[in-house]
């Protein structure tokens, strides 16, 4: 009786592993779908590319839609995300209305809204002393053996 209850905890934890690395992975690559936005939309507002921009602002909304954004339930990811989620509305609105001003106002506060996220979590996991393993470079990496 003893060995299968160890054979069914067994068989939990694979699956919960299984199941937070396939999360990962697409976390992993809405993040990268993010910066790609990010970066054109850089040239967007350098440029002027009203058209482009709001194309841009409305696709990296949507993005937000996809059950992977919200990996983390902690009241300092939502505070970040809902940063993340006002500074592309503004962004798009700026766009829609040609606001050469408001545009890179709301980029910057854009870019800025994911580094603060993303300084938060790397602080959060320097904090956890369990090992960690997280997709670098599309192979998994051991955070424990890693630098800050």
């Amino acid at each position: 009786m003893k060995r299968l209850w160890w054979t069914s905890v067994g068989v939990v934890v694979v699956i919960s592993v299984l199941d937070a690395t396939t999360q990962s992975a697409r976390l992993q690559i809405l993040m990268q779908q993010k910066r790609e936005y990010a970066r054109e939309m850089l040239t967007a507002v350098t440029l002027s590319n009203w058209t482009e921009l709001e194309r841009l602002s409305a696709g990296l909304l949507r993005l937000t839609e996809d059950p992977a954004w919200a990996p983390l339930t902690s009241p300092e990811y939502a505070e970040h995300s809902t940063a993340f989620l006002s500074a592309t509305q503004s962004l798009l609105n700026a766009a829609r209305q040609r606001d050469p001003v408001a545009a890179p106002r709301a980029y910057v506060s854009l870019t800025m809204s994911c580094v603060r996220c993303h300084q938060q979590v790397r602080t959060r996991m320097a904090a956890t002393p369990e090992v960690r393993t997280f997709r670098s470079s599309s192979r998994l990496v051991d955070a424990s053996r890693t630098r800050p």
